[in-house]
């Protein structure tokens, strides 16, 4: 027979668990409402910088250095912090580790610049596979995107961009759209240029190069503060589905045990019930 006081334990403690899960599906929403409200600002001034970007390279196409061919690849890897947010980090890892065997694989000296706890998760994976590959910055990055942060890394990537010749530097990261979340792999330095035609003239206040270079280095930053929102928003939203889950099914678990203790503490009534009447009448 079943141990009532076992059973009351159990009871308690899918009780506990359906309290702290809950908790953090309204703390993982609050902050997704908050993060999702600042994306649409920001992806209108990524837009806006890249158009301006894309215009003083048609007018005056001097300013932007051509690079021949590719030798070397930097991934910018944006994981998360955090656990308990589903499959988020293995489809990320996966979507990488695809692309550098479709297109890079033993053709060129693969670069990391890492961002976020989970990272050594994909570092596992590509030495179980033989990939050779070099970290360039292994950076945990938290949750508070202080301007300070992004201009360091900025800068970082930057001059590893003019150091290395012939580089192409790719950022990888989850975009959020649609209440849905896809991996993204988008290709930041050198930068692909959309053919318009436009006729627009700049005036330049101070030198040309000088303009050109703090204009970029705000596309840059723009751009990786851009997907790391998008990233914090796709794991929130999945802690949100992957805490629901584990809200309802703690919930259904404690219906069941809770009905199995009610009937179990009912025939222990009713049996201490049939006794009382049975000695009394033998008496």
């Amino acid at each position: 027979m079943i141990n009532k006081k076992n059973l009351k334990n159990k009871k308690n403690s899918i009780k506990y668990i359906y309290k702290i899960t809950k908790s953090m599906e309204m703390i993982s929403l609050s902050k997704y409402k908050f993060l999702n409200n600042k994306i649409k600002n920001s992806n209108k001034y990524v837009n806006l910088i890249y158009k301006l970007i894309n215009n003083i390279h048609f007018i005056d196409n001097s300013l932007i250095k051509k690079k021949i061919c590719t030798k070397r690849i930097l991934y910018i890897v944006i994981s998360t912090n955090q656990g308990l947010c589903s499959n988020i980090n293995i489809n990320l890892y996966k979507k990488i580790i695809l692309d550098i065997k479709k297109n890079f694989f033993l053709k060129n000296k693969i670069y990391f610049f890492l961002l976020g706890k989970k990272n050594f998760l994909l570092i596992k994976k590509l030495k179980k596979i033989n990939i050779k590959f070099k970290i360039f910055k292994k950076n945990i990055f938290l949750y508070d995107i202080s301007n300070c942060k992004i201009n360091g890394i900025t800068n970082q990537i930057i001059n590893f961009y003019k150091k290395k010749d012939n580089t192409t530097i790719f950022i990888v990261n989850n975009k959020f759209k649609n209440k849905k979340y896809k991996v993204k792999i988008k290709q930041l330095l050198p930068i692909l240029f959309k053919k318009k035609d436009i006729k627009i003239n700049y005036l330049y206040e101070s030198n040309k190069n000088k303009f050109y270079n703090n204009l970029l280095f705000t596309y840059i930053n723009s751009k990786i503060s851009n997907c790391l929102l998008n990233n914090m928003v796709s794991e929130y939203f999945s802690r949100i589905l992957v805490m629901k889950n584990a809200s309802l099914n703690s919930e259904n678990l404690f219906k069941k045990l809770d009905l199995m203790y009610n009937k179990i503490r009912q025939f222990n009534i009713t049996k201490e019930i049939t006794e009382l009447i049975s000695n009394f009448n033998i008496s």
